[in-house]
Formats: C-alpha cells, sequence, structure tokens
C-alpha cells in the first residue's frame, strides 16, 4: 500500500488565503470587502455558512460511498437513490415547512 503524503496542502491553502487577503487589500474594486467582515454577526454568519457546507459536502460525499461500497448499489442506482436521503426542508421553499 502506498503512503501519500498530504502535508503540503495546509501549507498551500495558508499561503494562498493570505495572498487572496493581500491582494484584497489592495485592490480598488475587492470582489470581498473585508470591512465587511469587521461585523461581528456577518463574521459568525460566515462561519457558521461554511461550516454547514462543509458538513453537508462531507455528507453528499460518505452517503454515496456507503450507497456503493456497503449496500452494493451501482454509481446510477446511488444517483438515484441518494435524494431520499434528504430532508423535504431542503427542496421545498420555507412556506411550505416552517410556520411563524
Amino acid at each position: 500500500m502506498e503512503r501519500h503524503d498530504h502535508g503540503r496542502f495546509p501549507g498551500a491553502a495558508a499561503i494562498l488565503i493570505t495572498g487572496f487577503i493581500v491582494n484584497e487589500t489592495r485592490a480598488a474594486q475587492p470582489i470581498l470587502p473585508l470591512r465587511l467582515l469587521m461585523n461581528r454577526q456577518r463574521s459568525g454568519a460566515y462561519a457558521a455558512r461554511m461550516l454547514f457546507l462543509g458538513g453537508m459536502a462531507g455528507f453528499w460525499f460518505f452517503t454515496t460511498q456507503f450507497l456503493q461500497g456497503v449496500l452494493g448499489y451501482r454509481p446510477l442506482t446511488a444517483g438515484l437513490a441518494w435524494p431520499s436521503f434528504q430532508p423535504p426542508c431542503s427542496i421545498l421553499p420555507p412556506r411550505y415547512w416552517c410556520r411563524g
């Protein structure tokens, strides 16, 4: 079994994020104005969204792996079975499931 060294990727990510921040501070019209991150509520919302979407991406990936590897589904069958794992609230507009 081969050993893969993925230790360089966190360092590359840190360099890319630093470069992005430096570029955004110097740009006349930045993609993400850094003054938006000074608001504590907005920064918290951005962090919560990042964590939620990161968790959902992992859920999507591992659910398809489970369907194919453990349950023995073929790729097409797993793709067709996957939406049954979605909660209705992610498909329907909020007015159908949110009362208040």
